[in-house]
């Protein structure tokens, strides 16, 4: 009996950890985000000349400022939009469930909503 319950838990266990880490990894036209990016302006991100934003090709980020890091995460593409989903139980709201787009070869905005006049931020390829 005990060794039924001990089963069940670990089935349950890896079917929430496979099921709760969705991420897309960054392939075709999303492998241009793969990089450094620096953070170069802004509207109401309090965003510093000294962020550094990180993708990897694995789905990652990491948002940082002189080494220390802000937020990570993941990123999901669905319907070709890319959204950060920060790994922290309470986002301190630089990145988490914005979208970011590539808008010329080495320029990358975020925003807060799907189409929008303003982005939140911009960033530069490195």
């Amino acid at each position: 009996m005990q060794l039924n319950k001990l089963k069940l838990f670990a089935y349950v266990f890896l079917a929430l950890t496979s099921l709760s880490c969705r991420k897309s990894n960054l392939t075709g036209e999303h492998s241009k985000l793969v990089g450094i990016w620096a953070w170069t302006e802004g509207y109401e991100d309090d965003g510093k000349t000294s962020w550094r934003l990180e993708f990897l090709q694995k789905g990652k980020y990491k948002l940082s400022d002189d080494k220390k890091v802000l937020e990570s995460g993941r990123i999901q593409i669905e319907n070709g939009k890319v959204i950060f989903i920060s790994n922290s139980i309470r986002p301190k709201v630089f990145l988490d469930q914005k979208n970011c787009r590539i808008v010329q070869y080495d320029c990358l905005e975020v925003s807060k909503f799907e189409l929008t006049d303003q982005p939140v931020s911009v960033f530069k390829k490195l």
